[in-house]
């Protein structure tokens, strides 16, 4: 799954940066990346202790260099979040490049943003650096991938014929597909034991949401592909 599986890897490997920077279009990819360094760096220290997280167009710049030099308390490394860095002004900027020229060994900087221009010195910096993560939305062919990738955070299995069904229903907006898949997990809660965990097309069927299809027409190709959607949901969701 493109550049997350690469700082999965790095991560299991315990190759941690001193620095990340991700963005991305898709907000769902950078949250994930930053999860999984959240996880790795801080695992069984007190995070309330050991983090502090900013908005760009709100700090002060001086007030986040003192975060990032801050050393931890009883254990080997903090972390400083520092989200929207699209947002960053130049005096922060100016802070971040320094930062980067000599990076603190005790605190991990995690930055993250939407779509950055990439033009910009800082920028082009982060990269030549390799801290930064430019995280690609997925092509539509990698979307049931990612619906089954999604779908076992939320302690579910999707049938092979219910993520194509919900590939073609949701699109391949990510946090739109989890926002789908929790309501799924809160239908199945009351479902009989047999079937909690595994989604099957007629579930798709009766909780997800047309964010994509535009008509009757898409709709009816869509059930058509999947042989066991009865074709009587088709007037039942559209009424």
């Amino acid at each position: 799954m493109g550049s997350l599986q690469s700082l999965q890897e790095s991560l299991a490997a315990n190759e941690i940066s001193p620095i990340y920077c991700f963005v991305g279009e898709e907000p769902y990819l950078v949250e994930e990346a930053r999860r999984h360094v959240l996880e790795v760096v801080l695992a069984g220290t007190e995070k309330d202790f050991n983090m502090d997280s900013f908005f760009a167009s709100e700090v002060d710049p001086e007030k986040f260099v003192d975060a990032v030099e801050t050393l931890p308390m009883m254990a080997l490394r903090r972390v400083v979040v520092l989200k929207e860095i699209q947002m960053a002004k130049e005096k922060l900027l100016e802070a971040i490049n320094k930062i980067m020229q000599n990076p603190v060994g005790s605190t991990t900087l995690i930055m993250t943003g939407g779509k950055v221009d990439r033009r910009k010195k800082i920028f082009r910096q982060l990269e030549e650096n390799s801290f930064l993560w430019d995280l690609k939305r997925p092509y539509d062919n990698q979307i049931p991938e990612w619906i089954e990738y999604i779908a076992r955070q939320q302690n579910l299995t999707v049938e092979p014929e219910a993520r194509r069904l919900m590939a073609q229903m949701v699109g391949s907006n990510l946090h739109e597909i989890e926002n789908e898949l929790r309501k799924l997990s809160q239908y199945l809660g009351d479902a009989n034991s047999s079937e909690r965990q595994t989604v099957t097309v007629d579930h798709v069927m009766k909780v997800v949401s047309y964010a994509r299809l535009d008509s009757v027409f898409d709709l009816t190709n869509a059930i058509g592909e999947c042989d066991r959607a009865k074709a009587d949901r088709k007037s039942t969701r559209l009424n």
